[in-house]
């Protein structure tokens, strides 16, 4: 079959929702997403930096979530190690309103940010600085100053940063507000040196924000075998509709600690489960918990359609061998979520049956563990889900 329906995974966890009541899960219809995270080269620091190549000075991911109807503005920067809490590093945002050479010329390629001059096209004409102890402040191009933010909480978990900061402090200065653009940089130290700058995100330009668009909360619940072994087992699911896909973010807690899960988009949350697709996977920490970003079509127009039988590949050979020929079918849609031990020997670690299932990457996976069966067979979550 040809799944209709494609995805990238990402560390990360969305930062913003909007909550309101339909179908069961919590869903808010407002002005459409204009952009995805975006997603920086791994170990591109720049040739100007002169500090300490860590991990946590390299940016790998960054969002800028702006929700009219809540008055909020979303900062979400993910970096390619666990940030040291203990130093002095410091994470800023910048945003461009619609006067960002003022910024730019201010600190990139003016007096303050000294030689070399650097960032040509990261415009940007205010600013929110998150430090790695946890602190907030504010800077406006147009009104040179630093403005602490104490009622702002930053928070800090492993390689994220990110805190919600009020929409007024960003009035237009000539921009629509879905035309305003946002640039993410870590900084080794507390300092406008240019030097101490370590990685722009994006390289040399900068990345239009996201506006809050239709919203989905549900939960994922144990399934019905595991309902003894993993008592304290639950997950929580967030998706948003980004110009023509979905990001889907997932949360799991209660589970084995340091294993293994595989999520798939099906048909039917129970046995005899139908058309189902592999989506990735999820490893929890040592508390038991987990969390994933999935990027693809999670929506009622999410489905696999087959117009005729076709010969298919054949990759593994193990308990569950590969079919040699894909069967023909019309649309199927697949509106349920579930997810999978990814080995039965975890499984059984954890107290639960050993069964094998092909529900893994190489068809050797263990028994469900949590599925969306809170939900009617025939009208899973994703049902309420549009782009």
């Amino acid at each position: 079959m040809i799944p209709l329906h494609h995805h990238r995974r990402h560390a990360a966890r969305t930062v913003a929702l909007v909550v309101a009541s339909a179908l069961g899960i919590a869903l808010d219809a407002g002005t459409p997403v204009q952009a995805a995270p975006f997603i920086d080269a791994a170990a591109d620091f720049l040739a100007s930096y002169t500090g300490p190549r860590d991990a946590d000075l390299d940016a790998r991911l960054a969002e800028v979530i702006v929700d009219p109807k809540a008055g909020t503005v979303s900062l979400l920067g993910t970096l390619a190690g666990p940030i040291d809490r203990a130093s002095g590093k410091f994470y800023v945002f910048g945003i461009d309103r619609g006067r960002g050479d003022v910024g730019r010329d201010l600190v990139f390629q003016g007096p303050l940010g000294g030689e070399p001059k650097i960032g040509a096209g990261v415009r940007w004409d205010a600013a929110v600085g998150l430090t790695a102890s946890g602190q907030a402040v504010f800077f406006d191009a147009l009104n040179p100053g630093v403005v602490p933010l104490p009622d702002v909480k930053v928070n800090v978990q492993g390689n994220e940063i990110s805190a919600t900061v009020p929409l007024a402090l960003f009035p237009s200065q000539g921009f629509r507000l879905q035309d305003y653009t946002f640039n993410f940089w870590p900084r080794s130290t507390l300092s406008l040196a240019n030097t101490v700058l370590s990685d722009f995100a994006p390289d040399n330009s900068d990345a239009p924000v996201s506006i809050v668009g239709r919203q989905v909360r549900f939960s994922l619940v144990r399934s019905a075998r595991v309902e003894t072994c993993l008592p304290a087992a639950s997950g929580d699911v967030t998706l948003r509709s980004v110009d023509g896909v979905e990001v889907m973010d997932v949360a799991l807690q209660g589970l084995p600690p340091d294993s293994d899960f595989a999520l798939f988009l099906l048909q039917q949350p129970t046995a005899p489960f139908g058309v189902g697709t592999y989506q990735g996977d999820v490893r929890t920490n040592a508390a038991g918990r987990g969390t994933q970003r999935f990027i693809g079509r999670f929506a009622a127009t999410s489905f696999s359609v087959a117009p005729g039988a076709a010969p298919a590949p054949v990759l593994h050979h193990e308990a569950f061998p590969d079919a040699q020929l894909g069967p023909a079918t019309g649309p199927v849609h697949q509106l349920h979520l579930g997810l999978w031990f990814s080995s039965p020997t975890d499984a059984v670690k954890a107290g639960c049956p050993g069964d094998v299932t092909p529900f893994n990457g190489t068809h050797n996976a263990g028994i469900q563990a949590l599925s969306t069966r809170n939900f009617p067979a025939p009208q899973g979550p994703l049902l309420g889900v549009g782009p």
